[in-house]
């Protein structure tokens, strides 16, 4: 599967700050800054995954795109797990 099925869209979430990817319609994971994180630590953006059989909490990093690229990551992961069970019949 492509990027262009894998939409990054703003969290509308109350009190939220960050990105949600979406695969069509499904919210998979999001990239979000953690505003709980001491201020001398420089990591405070989080990478989540909601896909099933993925690790949820993917770090900390310290860039939004650090985030976005490790969700991405594991959400391509996740995806050629899922093909690769349909093409062996599983």
């Amino acid at each position: 599967m492509s990027n262009e099925r894998m939409i990054w869209k703003k969290d509308t979430r109350r009190f939220a700050n960050g990105m949600v990817i979406y695969l069509g319609r499904w919210a998979v994971g999001t990239a979000e800054y953690d505003g709980c994180r001491s201020k001398s630590d420089t990591c405070k953006w989080k990478a989540t995954c909601a896909l099933p059989g993925m690790k949820a909490y993917l770090g900390h990093f310290d860039t939004d795109t650090g985030a976005k690229e490790a969700t991405e990551i594991a959400v391509r992961h996740w995806l050629d797990g899922l093909s690769s069970n349909v093409e062996s019949g599983r």
